[in-house]
């Protein structure tokens, strides 16, 4: 297994700063440049506990633990730079938090609350949460809603569950969605234009 020290480096200065996390191996900068999000790992070595961080503060918050040991935590920032996700996953179930990553300071919220064998992902473009989610089919579909209420009641499908099309992925850049699909066991890319659908 491997442990990771992270450390901060002022670019402008070259100097590393004293702000530094032991055993970590997953973290987010916020928007304001001076305060990340990061996961520490307990004795079995799981991601349980999401820390915020500020700059020259002497203790940091914990914002949410994993009590469930089935699952780890994972912190990211999303593409669009606007969302700070927190997902919690086993093998077979996730459940996704979020928060602006423009107002470090609020409480997560949670895109759709855990079931068992339900498996999302989030990513953000717009207005809008795109979800990778499996409910509606093993293969997994497609479905958006409003990022300001992503619960389960308002998504809304965009591309079906297939039975003979896995979804494995998904990325959204500024103009253009980028799917990971497999069929027949041969990976493909299917990229749509946003503005026009196409």
């Amino acid at each position: 297994f491997r442990q990771y020290t992270l450390a901060v480096r002022d670019l402008e200065t070259g100097r590393t700063l004293p702000d530094r996390v032991e055993k970590t191996d997953s973290f987010a900068w916020a928007a304001d440049n001076r305060t990340f999000f990061y996961t520490v790992e307990d004795a079995a070595k799981r991601r349980y506990r999401l820390y915020r961080h500020t700059l020259g503060a002497p203790k940091d918050a914990l914002v949410y633990e994993e009590k469930d040991e089935r699952f780890e935590l994972q912190a990211e920032r999303s593409r669009s730079r606007v969302y700070i996700f927190v997902s919690s996953v086993s093998q077979t179930t996730s459940e996704v938090r979020y928060l602006r990553a423009d107002r470090p300071e609020e409480s997560l919220r949670v895109v759709a609350a855990r079931e068992p064998e339900h498996e999302y992902q989030v990513e953000h473009h717009g207005d809008r949460f795109y979800i990778r989610t499996n409910s509606g089919g093993r293969n997994f579909r497609l479905v958006w809603a409003p990022a300001a209420d992503p619960r389960r009641e308002n998504w809304k499908e965009v591309l079906p569950h297939r039975p003979s099309v896995m979804l494995e992925g998904m990325d959204f850049f500024a103009r253009h969605s980028v799917l990971l699909e497999r069929e027949e066991g041969l990976p493909r890319l299917r990229i749509t234009d946003l503005r026009s659908g196409e």
